[in-house]
C-alpha cells in the first residue's frame, strides 16, 4: 500500500479544521452526542509515569482500523 507523501500534514490539517468547526456552539452539542454514541466505555488507568486512557466501542474499532492501515507491511 502506498501512502500519500504528505499524509501527516493532511492529517494535521484535517484535525485542525475539525477542531475549529467544533468551536462553533451551534454544532458542538450535536457533535458531542454523536461522539458519545461511538464510545461505550472509558477506562482511566493511573500508571507510575502518568495516566492511560482506554476507549471501548465503535470509536476504538475505527481507530484500530486506521492504525492497521497506516502500518507498513
Amino acid at each position: 500500500m502506498r501512502l500519500h507523501p504528505n499524509l501527516s500534514e493532511l492529517y494535521r490539517s484535517n484535525v485542525a479544521s475539525r477542531a475549529h468547526a467544533l468551536s462553533d456552539p451551534s454544532i458542538l452539542t450535536g457533535a458531542l452526542e454523536i461522539i458519545r454514541v461511538l464510545i461505550e466505555r472509558v477506562t482511566v488507568l493511573h500508571e507510575r509515569d502518568g495516566v492511560q486512557i482506554e476507549l471501548q466501542g465503535a470509536v476504538a474499532a475505527m481507530i484500530g482500523l486506521a492504525q492497521n492501515e497506516l502500518k507498513s507491511p
